[in-house]
């Protein structure tokens, strides 16, 4: 095998790290689940484990602080009375959550009030202004005189404007006192209770906004090289069998994750239909090399690092003395990655049962017990 594909397989496989037990067999069987070792067709399709989201997702956040008063009521599925809670449909403008208001009313009649009365001084230095501008026509007053009449109008008029635009703002922050939905869509997450105390800034809901969906999941680099934008893939989900859904890629990530050393890829839906959000579905990459011929395939997690060496086996689980079943190491050659599969050449052979989870708490030998 490859270097490079050493080096993938050292990122999917967290199982490789824990090194094969040399420790003699414990008195009480491991507990183990196993799948029966399988061929794997000679398909050119690569399968990735992917989760379906919102194409947009938009976090609200209040704008001015304060006690939450309310949080939207919704009927519940008995007659009753709840709070709009995660799963539930909003419509744009909703309003989902209430700050309590009475301060920032109250602010915006004590500005209303000092607004009007800014108008009315300016009504009257208005008319005063007037009147100073006949007389001075007709010499009848100093320019000095009429000039103070004039910066009083204009001190006024600039007073009113002054308090007008306070008044908005104060209106502004009024209205902010209710949350509402920005979108057509589901809300996803509830992160406030009626009596929190927010701040400006703090999180109330997340609300998916609703219409086209994606499938988000992740390929190694050697699958991401080959994706193009616009690649069709389909996409299947074990809870509703025999439906494909078509989606188109919209998204490779130009750089890996630093952890697990995959690419984020991002396929759009054509149609969801009764895909849920979060739902975990299967991505089929095709034009994918076909391998020569069937090989035998194997879960990541079934495969152990043994101590000491760069060399693999995997636990087939056979009949011991006195009925007891044990596991017994296999050795195991690791080729292609399919998905979350890996493909293997070595003592293997299809119908073996495997162990695929607890692969690294057994030995060579030890007993087990297989549980469903």
């Amino acid at each position: 095998m490859h270097t490079s594909q050493r080096s993938i397989l050292a990122a999917f496989l967290p199982a490789l790290v824990a090194c094969a037990q040399t420790a003699p067999p414990r008195a009480t069987p491991t507990p183990v689940r196993v799948r029966a070792v399988g061929e794997s067709p000679g398909s050119s399709d690569l399968h990735y484990s992917g989760t379906v989201q919102a194409d947009a997702e938009v976090a609200l956040a209040f704008k001015v602080g304060g006690y939450v008063d309310s949080v939207r009521a919704v009927p519940g599925s008995r007659g009753e009375t709840r709070l709009v809670q995660a799963g539930d449909r909003v419509t744009k403008g909703t309003v989902l959550a209430v700050v309590r208001d009475s301060d920032y009313r109250q602010r915006v009649a004590e500005l209303r009030a000092q607004r009007d009365q800014a108008h009315a001084e300016a009504l009257q230095a208005k008319l005063d202004h007037e009147r100073a501008a006949k007389l001075l026509a007709l010499e009848a007053i100093s320019q000095a005189a009429y000039d103070a009449q004039k910066a009083r109008f204009d001190a006024t008029a600039a007073a009113v404007d002054a308090y007008s635009a306070r008044l908005r703002q104060a209106q502004i922050n009024l209205d902010d006192c209710s949350l509402r939905a920005p979108v057509d869509g589901i809300v996803v997450r509830r992160d406030i209770e009626v009596g929190s105390l927010v701040n400006v800034g703090s999180p109330g809901f997340v609300v998916a906004a609703a219409g086209r969906t994606k499938v988000r999941f992740g390929v190694p680099d050697e699958v991401a090289l080959r994706l193009k934008l616009g690649s069709s893939v389909r996409v299947t989900a074990e809870p509703i069998p025999g439906r494909t859904f078509a989606a188109e890629v919209t998204k490779v990530s130009p750089k890996s994750d630093s952890s697990t050393r995959v690419f984020d890829v991002e396929a759009s839906l054509a149609e969801d239909g009764p895909l849920r959000l979060g739902m975990v579905v299967s991505v089929a990459l095709p034009d994918a090399p076909a391998p020569a011929a069937s090989a035998l395939t194997l879960p990541l997690p079934a495969i152990v690092k043994t101590p000491g060496e760069d060399a693999f086996v995997a636990y087939a689980v056979e009949a011991g003395a006195g009925g007891a079943e044990v596991a017994r190491a296999r050795k195991v050659t690791l080729g292609r990655l399919a998905g979350n599969e890996v493909r293997v050449e070595g003592d293997l052979r299809p119908g073996d049962r495997v162990v695929v989870q607890g692969a690294s708490l057994v030995a060579d030998g030890q007993a087990v017990r297989v549980v469903p």
